[in-house]
């Protein structure tokens, strides 16, 4: 048996890096706790930051600015925000009353509503509030999202022998999408009256699969559509509507980084935040691993191809949310730390606003198809990588399961034509954008598995892999 493996892997290179929104902290040493950019009917932009202050900010032309205050300082509450048709703006926390604004500056509690609001959600002309550490859902008066008391008000509780409590909401195609801890339900129609054209029917959609939090929940849009996807206990799961039956249908979409996903801290998965990056299409994932006392990694996914990367960073990301860039006008993902600062991710960078970072693609374990037959790897591994590029990559390789073997190739310079090309030396230009590099180390060993590790960390440097192949007997 003797061959040579070649793994296409799309493109795989460094991540963008992150810069502070502002030079000063809301507060040094205390947590963000939810960020939010409010989209006025006049098209005007407001982007609230709340915090372990138990204060609301405002970012007005890069200073902080105090909005409202008296709030819990606990690290472990997230704020929900609804937007009822750009004249009211609604927050939740989990331990008060709902709070609401009509010009960002004045907030008041929204009386008549639980006294400790989990969620508000704008859908088909009503607000809607889930109650927290409860199954009931509060629903308004229709066209009014401040009557709660009057005709067409009210409320309903969802029963379910495993649903546990509410987590979370969506308004999404039409219909209001409910979670529990462990079961989903579908709220059709827009009123409470039975005789009505298009009254309210409640469904249970599954049972056993929920969401651990409001803010794992987005709407994103990609080649097949619009989907839904929110963080459950085991993984990530995909609630596309299947056209062709009317209905949703649940899927878990992170199988191949099922690993990195159990490593997470269960306990902490309720602080999990995510948000959408419409211009790459990808949904961001912030979760605390296994051990940890903040979210300190960001699962990425890429809706096109359908691939997952993480993202490492000396930063923690309590909370994501999304503004507007007042250039392009691109929706931008930004995170909250627990030192007080909101940071612009994937800017155009190469470093955590100033500091390196390491950044690292690794392959599954491959056996060549043949999982039971013993092979002898190397000695070539060759790279299909960006023609020009002035950075230095480190390779590591380890077989089943072993310590890993490394080291660093220096990338930097250009092409060389193929009569005076040094194997192991220099990048042999196969085509305009991609060249190769015969890595100069002894890739040597006997095993049935064996797994390639591809990483940068050295300021603003960055790398772009395409493939790569190697020799086995």
């Amino acid at each position: 048996m003797s061959g040579t493996l070649g793994v296409h892997l799309g493109v795989r290179e460094k991540r963008r890096g992150s810069s502070k929104l502002n030079s000063l902290p809301i507060v040094q040493g205390h947590s963000v706790t939810g960020l939010f950019e409010w989209e006025l009917s006049s098209g005007s932009r407001n982007f609230y930051i709340a915090s372990t202050t138990g204060i609301i900010h405002q970012d007005v032309s890069g200073v902080f600015t105090e909005r409202a205050a008296g709030f819990s300082t606990s690290s472990t509450l997230r704020w929900t925000w609804a937007n009822w048709l750009g004249t009211r703006l609604v927050g939740c926390n989990g331990n008060a009353a709902a709070q609401t604004t009509t010009d960002g500056s004045a907030w008041s509690v929204l009386t008549s509503t639980p006294s400790t609001c989990l969620v508000p959600i704008a859908h088909r002309r009503r607000l809607f509030i889930l109650e927290a550490n409860s199954s009931i859902v509060y629903y308004s008066v229709l066209n009014d999202p401040t009557d709660f008391t009057g005709s067409g008000s009210g409320s309903f509780q969802i029963v379910s022998t495993e649903g546990g409590f509410l987590t979370g909401a969506a308004s999404h195609l039409g219909v209001l999408v409910i979670f529990k801890e462990r079961s989903i339900h579908i709220l059709y129609g827009d009123s409470p009256t039975s005789t009505d054209p298009d009254p309210f029917i409640l469904k249970p959609l599954v049972i056993g699969v929920g969401a651990v939090s409001h803010n794992s929940i987005q709407t994103v849009t990609g080649p097949e559509g619009t989907d839904l996807l929110f963080a459950s206990k085991d993984g990530i799961v995909s609630l596309r509507n299947i056209q062709e039956f009317g209905d949703f249908r649940p899927a878990l979409i992170t199988e191949k980084i099922k690993p990195e996903f159990r490593n997470l801290s269960s306990s902490r998965l309720k602080l999990s935040s995510a948000a959408f990056y419409p211009r790459k299409g990808q949904y961001y994932f912030a979760a605390a691993k296994s051990g940890s006392s903040e979210n300190d990694i960001i699962l990425k996914y890429t809706i096109l191809n359908k691939a997952w990367s993480i993202i490492h960073s000396s930063n923690a990301h309590n909370i994501l949310g999304v503004k507007r860039d007042t250039a392009t006008e691109d929706l931008i993902v930004y995170s909250g730390d627990d030192d007080g600062y909101v940071w612009q991710l994937d800017d155009n960078s190469f470093n955590d606003d100033g500091i390196a970072f390491e950044a690292s693609y690794s392959t599954p374990w491959l056996d060549m198809g043949r999982p039971s037959i013993k092979k002898s790897f190397g000695p070539k591994l060759i790279i299909f990588h960006e023609a020009v590029g002035d950075y230095d990559l480190t390779v590591s390789y380890s077989i089943d399961f072993a310590t890993a073997t490394s080291t660093t190739i220096n990338m930097k310079g250009g092409c060389v034509a193929l009569g005076s090309f040094i194997l192991g030396q220099d990048k042999l230009c196969v085509a305009q954008d991609i060249s190769t590099t015969v890595v100069p180390i002894s890739i040597r060993g006997d095993g049935y598995w064996i797994r390639f590790d591809f990483a940068n960390s050295i300021l603003d440097e960055r790398f772009s892999i395409f493939g790569f192949a190697i020799e086995y007997w």
